[in-house]
């Protein structure tokens, strides 16, 4: 498959499969091989790696089209320790991988050099829907109305500030964690069902108040006050669905900000 090499496809697989799902580095598959007699340099095997990275190409390319198709995009950044030979040190460059929605069941990660704006603003280049992200600044420039995106607040991130200060005041961090508790019991029930079945489980079998209204820029969920952007994307009051609505759950979760994906 690449040029004046003599790995044959299987082989080219099985050292990608072991390095990035087997979380085997190339010095450990370099000994591993030596053992089985087997001599191939961890030098050789990342050039096999860069060389096949280009043959994977239009895989990827497909990939993300398949993203692109989502109503929402999940993503989140994480750092990656990267030998730099100007460098010392190791320096950390990021991974953003990108998850699409239930009937685009597909993740694709990109890599940039650092946490800067440009790189998800380059990935993102002509995608419209919803973006849900925790509250990292650089995404602030994607919301805006001209944009396309919709921005959509993590639960988790939101949740655990509520459990960090829970130690500390009981009475009030109490409630929150319990309707979030509620939220995902929820969540878990409406797994797998159609979008009527889902506003079923939102609408009639919860015992949730959900009337949150305005006060003072804030809006209040069964009664706490959490803020009305981020972290967690609330509206200040539950719409008057129609039926295309109810069946839509984009066009519902523009209305209300909670998405139940």
């Amino acid at each position: 498959p690449i040029e004046k090499s003599t790995a044959g496809a299987s082989m080219l697989a099985h050292v990608i499969v072991s390095k990035f799902a087997d979380h085997q580095p190339l010095h450990r598959q370099e000994k591993i091989f030596e053992r089985q007699g087997v001599r191939i340099s961890r030098k050789t095997m990342g050039g096999w790696l860069a060389q096949v990275a280009g043959l994977l190409a239009p895989l990827y390319q497909c990939s993300k089209t398949v993203l692109f198709g989502s109503k929402v995009i999940g993503t989140d950044d994480t750092g990656v320790k990267v030998l730099d030979p100007k460098l010392p040190f190791a320096r950390t460059g990021r991974i953003w991988p990108y998850l699409g929605d239930a009937h685009h069941p597909v993740i694709v990660h990109h890599y940039t050099p650092t946490r800067g704006r440009d790189g998800p603003a380059k990935f993102l280049d002509g995608y419209k829907g919803y973006l849900q992200a925790d509250a990292y600044s650089v995404y602030d420039a994607f919301f805006k109305p001209a944009r396309g995106l919709t921005e959509v607040g993590c639960m988790m991130h939101m949740r655990r500030y509520f459990y960090k200060a829970l130690d500390s005041d009981q009475e009030r961090m109490g409630k929150p964690l319990h309707l979030i508790a509620k939220l995902y019991q929820i969540e878990d029930r409406a797994k797998g069902l159609r979008a009527d079945e889902t506003m079923h489980w939102w609408w009639v079998d919860t015992d949730l108040d959900w009337q949150a209204r305005r006060a003072g820029g804030m809006v209040t969920i069964g009664g706490f006050p959490v803020p009305n952007h981020r972290p967690g994307e609330w509206t200040n009051a539950k719409p008057e669905l129609g039926e295309q609505a109810g069946r839509d759950r984009a066009a519902f979760a523009a209305k209300w900000g909670y998405l139940p994906w």
